[in-house]
């Protein structure tokens, strides 16, 4: 496999992820409550912010206490997700956190956690519940998304409390960040372990067949997909990955 020149697009999926990086890192030591991040699936959205997390929760100074919640869940889920975690020196981690703008008390929860100034007090509302249950939350949130939170005129009224960062990555930023797990990193991505030249093999074929891939599939979660298929069934890898991530060939008349 020839080795495509894609550094100026490795250079600036980089930097993007280094911007998610200093923002998530720089809201632990401020005065930041919420930090939304919006963008497609599979762009190391969440991979980028539970290595900060992580990394913090080890530390020897200031550690905090970090939980992360994936996927959809209840209202009552979100309101004791935040209980649960209320005191200063704990982070909740939304990912992949659609549902939340979605549902009107959620939103609600969310801007009562987020406010900036005098005491933040979280109220669970319903038509059934009125809001006797309450709590101080002195938290951080974070949430992951895919929606484009900036341009949702239904969030104008609460968007201002939020910090919202867009991460938006092209193509070829996809493919340089791909290409350089398969041939640089020997436990490949998300700690998979892989050889390098499993990992040569599995690009040239989703190279040879980019054409069944498209620019809005094409992830870093398929490559990591089509390493467990290789790891899994070295045998017959290459027909699990045309069935379950390709498109299927078009057929003739």
């Amino acid at each position: 496999m020839a080795v495509r020149d894609l550094s100026v697009h490795l250079a600036s999926y980089e930097k993007k992820m280094e911007k998610l990086r200093r923002l998530v890192g720089g809201m632990l030591d401020s005065v930041i409550n919420t930090v939304i991040v919006c963008g497609p699936s599979g762009i190391g959205k969440t991979y980028t912010i539970n290595n900060i997390l992580q990394a913090r929760s080890e530390s020897d100074t200031a550690p905090i206490r970090f939980k992360t919640i994936t996927g959809k869940i209840t209202a009552r889920s979100f309101f004791d997700h935040l209980v649960e975690n209320s005191t200063f020196d704990c982070v909740t981690f939304f990912d992949d956190a659609d549902f939340i703008f979605r549902d009107p008390v959620c939103i609600g929860l969310l801007r009562e956690a987020s406010e900036k100034y005098g005491q933040r007090i979280i109220n669970y509302r319903t038509a059934k519940n009125k809001g006797d249950d309450c709590v101080t939350f002195d938290g951080k949130i974070i949430v992951s998304t895919n929606l484009r939170i900036g341009s949702s005129p239904h969030l104008n009224a609460v968007k201002d409390r939020f910090h919202i960062l867009n991460v938006e990555v092209t193509f070829l930023e996809k493919l340089a960040k791909i290409q350089e797990i398969a041939t640089l990193n020997t436990h490949g991505y998300l700690g998979q372990k892989i050889s390098v030249d499993a990992n040569r093999e599995i690009l040239t074929f989703l190279f040879e067949h980019q054409h069944r891939i498209g620019e809005d599939k094409l992830s870093l979660r398929m490559f990591c997909k089509a390493q467990e298929l290789y790891v899994a069934m070295p045998d017959s890898w290459r027909d699990y990955v045309e069935d379950m991530l390709l498109t299927p060939r078009l057929k003739g008349p």
